[in-house]
């Protein structure tokens, strides 16, 4: 720990206890986009009630913050769910414990600024402007999070989709252009039909089925032929049985005394 600075922080100054956050500028052999050696700030040892909020406003000071990651050990590159999830509706939960954080300022000169000296004074967050949520505020804040407004969520999950397909056709479109070692493309089936429902894709298919039973019904001359040649046999028969029927209905009334 000797390169890292340390920053000390007090949940109330009614705790009798403090934690110390130790930090230091982001080095790294391989660069990342997303966390610049130049801008970004490594912390460790972030305790779990310092949430997003109070590390911009502890370490906002120094300069504009554009984004911070939380994690639960260093990386060399942020995975796509912490990016997804700071965006998104859709957040996964986070590691019960220490973390460790990555903060990235807009400027050089502001991470400058925040490696220059170590904060001697201890920090009391319950004093900050947005102090930390405990008990009830803290369940509401939570129950307001995890049930979010139908039209925002219908939004989320439409913009999710509009970037899925449009990955997917990237994708498709790179595949298809491709050709292998010897030269050839590889071409491969797309349906015409969209993906649906189960019970919309049920309904479609007795649709399909109903469909092409109608349409192979009689489909040639000769299964046209047999099947009048057919009727008529039918209504020749029914004639003949009618017939019996009304002689014996005509016999059944007759008047015999003896």
């Amino acid at each position: 720990l000797q390169d890292f600075l340390q920053m000390k922080v007090q949940f109330s100054e009614e705790c009798s206890c403090q934690h110390i956050m130790y930090y230091k500028r982001h080095t790294v052999r391989q660069e990342c986009q997303d966390i610049p050696s130049d801008r970004t700030l490594f912390i460790i040892n972030v305790p779990i009630y310092c949430t997003e909020n109070i590390l911009r406003q502890l370490f906002g000071l120094f300069g504009q913050i554009t984004a911070v990651y939380q994690l639960k050990e260093p990386v060399s590159s942020i995975p796509d769910y912490v990016k997804v999830d700071n965006a998104t509706l859709f957040q996964r939960p986070q590691h019960e414990g220490f973390r460790i954080a990555y903060i990235v300022y807009k400027t050089t000169a502001s991470l400058m600024k925040a490696v220059k000296e170590s904060c001697d004074d201890t920090i009391i967050l319950a004093n900050l402007a947005e102090p930390p949520l405990v008990g009830l505020k803290k369940w509401c804040q939570q129950y307001t999070t995890e049930r979010p407004s139908p039209n925002a969520l219908q939004s989320q999950i439409d913009q999710f989709m509009e970037d899925f397909n449009k990955r997917e056709e990237l994708k498709e479109s790179q595949e298809s252009n491709q050709s292998d070692d010897e030269g050839w493309v590889t071409v491969k089936h797309k349906s015409k039909y969209p993906i649906l429902a189960n019970g919309d894709q049920e309904q479609t298919l007795k649709k399909k089925k109903k469909k092409k039973k109608a349409e192979l019904i009689n489909f040639y001359r000769f299964e046209i032929r047999e099947s009048k040649r057919e009727h008529i046999a039918q209504l020749r028969k029914k004639f003949e049985e009618d017939k019996k029927k009304i002689a014996m209905m005509k016999e059944a009334r007759k008047f015999r005394p003896y």
